[in-house]
Order: C-alpha cells, then sequence, then structure tokens
C-alpha cells in the first residue's frame, strides 16, 4: 500500500510512504523530485507498469494544479508527468488506469468539469507537427479572437504575439519584437485576445503544434519568408518555454 499527499489539517503534503503488510514496516516515499504539495488529487495503481501515477488536486494558495507525477516504489524514484496537452487543473476529479492509461475526468474549477484526459507513461510514438497554420483574427465583443487551422500530429499549440511596428524597425527581427506567449500548451486551436495594440499599430500573431514528439515550426512551410523565425522567438524572453 502507497500513501501521499494530503492535508495535515495546516499546510499540503508533497510527502508519503509505502507499506508491507508482511513485514508490518513503512518505508518514506523519496521527496526528490516529488509532485507540488497537494491535495484532493487522484492516484492510480498501473499494474504491469509497477508505479503509482498521482495527477491533479489543489495547492495551499487553492490553486487547481494539472500536473503530477510517477512514482516507482522499487527504485524510489520520482518521474514528473508531461503537462503537453493536459486537461485544466481541478479537484474532486475521478481517475482510473485503463490497463495501458491513466483516464482522469470531471472534477471542479471554478464550476463542475465534464471533461477530462488520457494520459500514457509509455514512449512517445508521436512525430513532431508537420506543417503550419492559417491564422485568422476576428473582433468579438472589443476583444480579437485569434483562430489557426489544426496541425497534423498537434497534440497542443503555443501562441506568440508582437507588435508589427517593431518588427519592422528591427529589420524584421522576431526576438526583440515578440512580446508576449499568449498561449502555452493549449489544446484548444482559439484564443481570445482582450490587448489593444498601441494607436496606429497592430499585432503580428504566429504559432506552432506540439506533440510529446517535440515542437513544431513558425515558419512558414512552403512560403516565401526569408530565414527561419524559430531560433529567434525562442530566443525572446517573451517567446513559449
Amino acid at each position: 500500500m502507497i500513501v501521499w499527499g494530503g492535508f495535515d489539517g495546516t499546510v499540503d503534503l508533497n510527502t508519503g510512504g509505502s507499506y508491507d503488510s508482511t513485514g508490518d514496516a513503512w518505508t518514506p516515499t523519496s521527496t526528490t523530485a516529488a509532485p507540488a504539495a497537494r491535495d484532493l488529487h487522484i492516484a492510480v495503481w498501473t499494474g504491469s507498469l509497477s508505479e503509482m501515477d498521482v495527477w491533479g488536486g489543489q495547492n495551499d494558495a487553492v490553486m487547481q494544479l494539472n500536473t503530477g507525477g510517477r512514482y516507482n516504489p522499487t527504485t524510489n524514484v520520482w518521474t514528473a508527468m508531461s503537462t503537453l496537452g493536459a486537461p485544466i487543473g481541478r479537484r474532486y476529479h475521478t481517475g482510473v488506469w485503463s490497463g495501458s492509461e491513466m483516464i482522469p475526468w470531471g472534477g471542479w474549477n471554478t464550476v463542475d468539469l465534464n471533461t477530462g484526459g488520457r494520459y500514457c507513461s509509455g514512449a512517445c510514438a508521436s512525430p513532431i507537427p508537420a506543417g503550419t497554420s492559417t491564422i485568422s483574427v476576428t473582433k468579438q465583443g472589443g476583444r480579437s479572437l485569434i483562430s489557426w487551422t489544426a496541425v497534423s500530429f498537434a497534440a497542443a499549440y503555443d501562441l506568440v504575439r508582437g507588435l508589427v511596428i517593431e518588427l519592422h524597425n528591427s529589420g524584421g527581427n522576431f526576438t526583440t519584437s515578440t512580446q508576449a506567449c499568449l498561449a502555452n500548451d493549449q489544446v484548444t486551436t482559439s484564443y481570445l485576445d482582450s490587448t489593444a495594440p498601441p494607436a496606429a499599430n497592430g499585432f503580428w500573431y504566429l504559432v506552432r503544434g506540439l506533440s510529446c514528439g517535440g515542437a513544431g515550426t513558425y515558419d512558414e512551410v512552403g512560403g516565401s519568408q526569408v530565414g527561419s523565425r524559430d531560433a529567434e522567438i525562442n530566443a525572446s524572453p517573451s517567446g513559449c518555454p
């Protein structure tokens, strides 16, 4: 039996222990690389993989978490779960082990949820997303709705924004003109931007697909652009991680 995390009446915990009923003895679980302290999370045993997977819950700041970890009791080692394409953070959710995947569903984050996800702890079988999206911008209630087409093999997307005048004045330097990472590892293909550009200026937007195989490209595949945008945007402190 393995117990982990929870609330001790004062703070959330990231400690636990495994209990050997044969020897009537407890062994503490490692805290090295353990998930952040939390309560109201889920934990499932992964059968033949012989690991405990924990995910979700909330921390002391009552923030709903979409992170987790895999614990191997034989090696006493934690491995962080990918957050790529993960559902939004939640508490009071349920979770099961399907025989090959952990499936969390439901729960609460501001409102009750009817969403979930499937987590596979095995090796990544997805290639790097191929191609680039077509982006459109429309007005919606005084805000800008950024929409883009899906990219093959992408499980999530990064969306960055910059100022057109800075891109022009820098001679097309995306490192200096990238202003913000608007969406990081976002599953959906749209984003509502409530920020208006300065007077007599405008925003540019670029998106790339992501999979467990790696990040796609901000470049226009098959287009007439000069040079590559990827290295410059990745070098910007405002780019998506």
